[in-house]
């Protein structure tokens, strides 16, 4: 089993009251959290398909070896003190949740009179040998009057709870502010062995793993370069992340859009400058940042070469791979060499010096492109000898390159690396439009997947990294590696590969890295808008920082 926090002990599917499949929740958990879930659908004494579910889990499990499938029910006790079920359902069920629901003369009861009947009945429940888990305690004085119980009384559910190997159960929506105040102490002690996190998910997938997720601390993450795509990008990643992320952003300029997205905007020096890094330990400091994510291509260097600095100073993590790998990336020769001398295919290229010997091989169209560049500017496909002269002359620090098959057979590939393993490659075949990626599509490739995975391996990589590449005759062929999230990151995070997500859970929370999934699909880019007030800018610009930006959006 997987940590506390990554578990949600209480599901229920179309065979009782949910309106998802027992397919489609699981499904839905491989490309989101990966959550180890328990499936806890209604049972009573009448209930006649238990048999028939235990086998459609038990094959359905094996489907879905990502994560813990257990098979679960909830049971009501009634008023007499009884479970309502049978000794057949409890014995084949892995994991029996007890819960107090609706009890007799409930909706004609006031506060006190509901609220003292359903501690009477939950004492009684958390005694039974033959539950493992007490459902939401406190649910029904909460869902009709929002009462609180005493804390006394909370605590010696809890004591009942221990004392008969039971687990209490912290469900989110349903709790009442003592059993939440109750359960934030056990948590911030580190004492998680007597409690279970389920969300009672009938009807929102998107609940699945929020009582786990909505007892931690919120976790201060840091993305600069708020006006690159990039930067967007990763923004819109992390917003789709059920963890409770206090999201800071940075940019140079107070017209960035993304400085308006967040929850705090700072300003900060260009990455070139003395105090741009003391300025960023300096905002990592104030917000007790844990993460930063590099939204730009020129910041990464200065970033790597500073980051342990960085984590002494602030004690912020900087998702950044090392310095030999951010250079071989941002240079297109190094990016060569290390491809050649590592025996995977590479584009046949040479630098201006030794134009004349390439020449003697080469065929055209030849591409002409700076050393160290990005989203396409100042590449030029030439076609004739004095097209190339004139291009490596209007090129500085070019770099001439083999043109690769057309344009129809380019791909952008992510890829999440941890440790020197390797934790997912998503390709997208794409279509360029000045540059940037306009439409794509997300599909799963098992070899190129396979070949993008090696080489990040031997580069050693931490965190994101994106790949550009062409299928030729003689396999796939990296044009271009970014040491870095990838343009699309906020597309294919909402397709479920969330390596913004994925770090947030491994470096915060200390979760066991695992592959990620997602959905296949086409993706189409289009113009949105975000609006600010011209006050909240001079605000930023005037003081170089903005808490809790009110912006708005255009919709489609």
């Amino acid at each position: 089993m997987q940590r506390p926090f990554f578990q949600d002990n209480q599901v229920h599917s179309t065979h009782s009251d949910g309106i998802f499949t027992l397919e489609e929740i699981l499904a839905y958990n491989r490309t989101h959290d990966r959550l180890d879930l328990t499936i806890t659908d209604h049972v009573d004494k009448r209930t006649d398909w238990f048999n028939g579910y235990v086998k459609k889990l038990k094959v359905l499990r094996k489907k879905y070896p990502e994560f813990e499938v257990c098979i679960g029910c909830e049971v009501k006790i009634l008023d007499d003190g009884s479970l309502n079920t049978t000794k057949e359902i409890l014995d084949a069920a892995e994991v029996v949740l007890g819960s107090v629901h609706h009890f007799d003369g409930i909706k004609q009861m006031n506060p006190q009179q509901l609220m003292k009947r359903e501690y009477e009945l939950t004492k009684l429940l958390a005694k039974k040998k033959r539950i493992d888990i007490l459902a939401h305690p406190f649910s029904m004085g909460h869902r009709f009057h929002k009462s609180n119980p005493p804390s006394a009384w909370v605590r010696e559910i809890y004591r009942l709870c221990v004392q008969h190997k039971i687990k209490f159960e912290y469900n989110h929506k349903n709790a009442p502010q003592s059993v939440r105040l109750f359960v934030k102490a056990l948590v911030e002690k580190g004492d998680l062995k007597h409690l279970s996190f389920g969300s009672d998910m009938h009807t929102d997938l998107c609940e699945l793993g929020q009582s786990g997720f909505a007892i931690q601390n919120t976790i201060p993450v840091l993305v600069t370069g708020a006006g690159a795509g990039v930067g967007q990008s990763i923004l819109k990643a992390l917003k789709l992340s059920s963890m409770p992320i206090k999201i800071l952003t940075t940019d140079g300029s107070s017209l960035a859009a993304g400085l308006y997205t967040a929850d705090a905007a700072y300003l900060v020096p260009m990455y070139h400058e003395s105090s741009y890094i003391p300025r960023i330990i300096e905002i990592c400091k104030k917000e007790k940042v844990q993460l930063l994510f590099a939204g730009t291509d020129v910041e990464l260097e200065i970033l790597s070469q500073n980051a342990k600095k960085i984590k002494v100073e602030a004690g912020t993590v900087v998702v950044v791979s090392h310095v030999r790998a951010v250079r071989i990336a941002d240079d297109k020769w190094k990016t060569v060499q290390f491809l050649k001398q590592n025996g995977f295919p590479y584009a046949k290229s040479c630098l201006e010096k030794d134009l004349d010997t390439f020449m003697k091989k080469a065929t055209f169209p030849l591409i002409v492109k700076p050393r160290i560049g990005a989203r396409s500017i100042g590449v030029h496909k030439v076609a004739t000898k004095e097209e190339l002269l004139k291009a490596v002359a209007r090129t500085p620090n070019a770099i001439i390159q083999e043109y690769l098959s057309d344009d129809n057979a380019e791909y952008t590939c992510s890829g999440f690396f941890y440790r020197g393993g390797s934790y997912g490659v998503l390709c997208g075949r794409r279509w360029l439009r000045n540059g940037d990626t306009y439409k794509s599509l997300f599909k799963r490739d098992p070899k190129l997947e396979a070949f993008v995975s090696d080489v990040g391996k031997k580069l050693d990589l931490f965190g994101p990294c994106n790949f550009q590449l062409r299928k030729t005759k003689r396999g796939p062929v990296i044009f271009e590696i970014n040491c870095r999230f990838s343009g699309t990151t906020g597309a294919v995070s909402y397709l479920g590969f969330n390596v913004a997500n994925a770090l947030v859970q491994i470096v915060c929370l200390k979760r066991p890295p695992s592959m990620l999934h997602y959905n296949e699909a086409y993706m189409f880019r289009y113009w949105n808008e975000l609006f600010a007030s011209e006050k909240e800018i001079d605000t930023l610009a005037a003081t170089g920082e903005l808490q809790k930006p009110q912006s708005g959006k255009n919709i489609f």
